[in-house]
């Protein structure tokens, strides 16, 4: 099943480790082990850790050296880790470069299962060449010995969330485990998605493609080798993709021998995979165009829109319709019906348009409305569509992003903070993506170490001197709920609006600005947001209220 974290804390170079934090990762398998020394989170690192082949179940060892005063790059480098599919991270000399391991990062660590490790403090005796080399015989003798991979891979699979369980994301993982490149393709020989295990190769398909004329019933039976200066071996699965249709799975290793069972089983979990998550996958459709978008398949995605004429460039806004109430996953919602309510809105007021069901979420994308300033109307349209069903929805407005990779860092964005959006934010519907990411911010802040967050409430500190309750109570839901309205906030609390202009004239006294000019009360707004959701989340701020 693959060597876990678990088991690597057990190697002699290990033994002396302790696990702070993130436990219920530890069966985790782990892949490999690098270095990660230069960790200042900068443009160039955005970069690096944003390459779509960058390797995943890597456990990472750092000393922070590079941030070792600032708590918050601290957090938003094991956020990053953990986003990139990496497995856990060893911190090793603390005490010594490190001063300590603040608690923002062993609650951070925890919330995410991200296993945080570290290594003996204030002793230079321990060094990485020690754990790299056990770690990584570890993982090449357990490959020799434990040669069934379909349930290790399937296993990863399923404990990802529905947007990053992709068929991209499967072929990385076979592609790492059997050492060799991946590519399915159509019955036309087209790719619909790839896996390459050195990451120069990006030549092999047109080289199999020009050997094998773009036939399918030219590819091998059995294991073949592409005479060259490569010397290149393929092999061909044949994939069972429903309707009587099939895709075929090439398994390529360059200067070297392929293992019939690893191909075997490579297919195995490619075949597995279509069935229980991703049926059909390899037809053409709209919803097929969605699912590409939203799971970062980019060769699939330009294949499916080049085949429907689609101009996935064109897409520049997205609506995410989705129940206010949690929902488990065999929810009963007739999300077929309510794709059909909005359906003729959609056609009569745009062009480009396609939607489908993802993640328990109705999603939405756009191209420019067909009547320019009509937006706000098509929204209270598509609202008064659904408004006759059971359930309560939410509508989130995403517009203006550039292209289709931004789609997807959006909606992931989204699903990621939408719990905290609505409890900064309970009675605003529609939603903005802008209003998401605020409450993404917010939430990140509390994991930031005492110091970020003792500072990003600051702003509230004249009102700790002289607390009140109602005048507290009054900012919040002016700045909150109310989109800073005198007549609305008084509607809320039920108040007279004279009261509320009082109250918002005294509050302009004790912070020594009005409250309702930016930028002077941006700070302070966040603030208010930032308490509100430490409240709701049992999260005491310094100065309890």
């Amino acid at each position: 099943m693959g060597v876990t974290v678990e088991d690597v804390l057990r190697l002699p170079a290990l033994r002396s480790a302790r696990v702070l934090a993130g436990h219920k990762g530890l069966q985790k398998v782990v892949t490999s082990i690098s270095v990660l020394e230069y960790t200042d989170p900068s443009e160039l690192q955005e970069q690096f850790f944003s390459l779509e082949d960058f390797r995943r179940g890597e456990l990472v060892i750092s000393g922070f050296v590079s941030i070792k005063d600032s708590v918050e790059k601290q957090c938003e480098v094991i956020r990053r880790l953990y986003e990139a599919g990496e497995v856990g991270l060893i911190l090793y000399y603390v005490g010594i470069f490190v001063p300590r391991i603040d608690e923002s990062l062993l609650q951070l660590a925890e919330e995410l299962s991200f296993p945080l490790i570290s290594m003996p403090e204030n002793s230079m005796e321990v060094q990485y060449g020690s754990a790299i080399y056990e770690v990584t015989e570890e993982i090449i003798k357990e490959h020799m010995t434990d040669t069934y991979l379909v349930a290790e891979i399937l296993e990863k699979i399923a404990f990802l969330p529905s947007y990053r369980r992709s068929m991209d994301y499967l072929l990385h993982l076979v592609s790492n485990r059997i050492s060799a490149s991946l590519f399915l393709i159509d019955d036309k020989f087209r790719m619909i998605n790839c896996a390459l295990f050195q990451k120069d190769g990006r030549e092999l398909f047109g080289q199999i493609c020009s050997y094998y004329e773009k036939n399918v019933n030219r590819l091998p039976a059995d294991t073949d080798r592409i005479l060259g200066e490569t010397r290149m071996i393929v092999n061909c699965q044949k994939i069972r993709n429903g309707n009587q249709t099939h895709l075929y799975l090439l398994v390529v290793r360059e200067n070297g021998d392929l293992s019939r069972s690893l191909c075997w089983q490579a297919a195995e979990a490619v075949q597995l995979y279509i069935r229980v998550w991703s049926q059909g996958h390899g037809n053409v459709g709209k919803d097929e165009i969605l699912k590409a978008i939203l799971m970062d398949e980019q060769v699939k995605m330009q294949r499916l829109a080049d085949s429907m004429q689609f101009d996935v460039s064109a897409i520049h806004h997205m609506i995410l319709i989705l129940p206010r109430k949690n929902k488990k996953e065999n929810s009963q919602v007739n999300w077929g019906k309510i794709q059909g309510k909005v359906k003729q809105t959609l056609d009569k007021n745009y062009m480009l348009n396609i939607s489908g069901v993802f993640d328990q979420c109705l999603i939405i994308l756009t191209g420019e409305e067909n009547i320019k300033g009509s937006y706000q109307e098509i929204i209270e349209a598509l609202m008064d569509d659904i408004q006759g069903e059971k359930e309560e929805w939410q509508f989130v407005l995403c517009r203006g992003m550039d292209n289709t990779r931004e789609v997807r860092s959006t909606f992931v964005e989204c699903k990621t903070y939408m719990q905290e959006a609505r409890i900064i934010f309970p009675l605003k519907n529609p939603l903005t993506c802008q209003e998401i990411q605020f409450a993404g911010k917010c939430r990140q802040t509390m994991y930031r170490g005492e110091e970020s967050l003792n500072a990003a409430l600051l702003p509230l500190k004249d009102l700790d001197e002289r607390w009140d309750a109602d005048m507290y109570k009054t900012l919040e839901t002016y700045f909150l709920d109310a989109d800073m309205s005198i007549v609305k906030t008084a509607e809320l609390l039920y108040l007279h609006k004279n009261t509320i202009k009082y109250r918002i004239a005294k509050l302009a006294d004790i912070f020594h600005y009005r409250v309702n000019k930016m930028p002077e009360s941006y700070e302070l707004y966040k603030a208010v947001a930032l308490h509100r959701l430490m409240a709701k989340l049992n999260t005491k701020p310094k100065n309890e209220r």
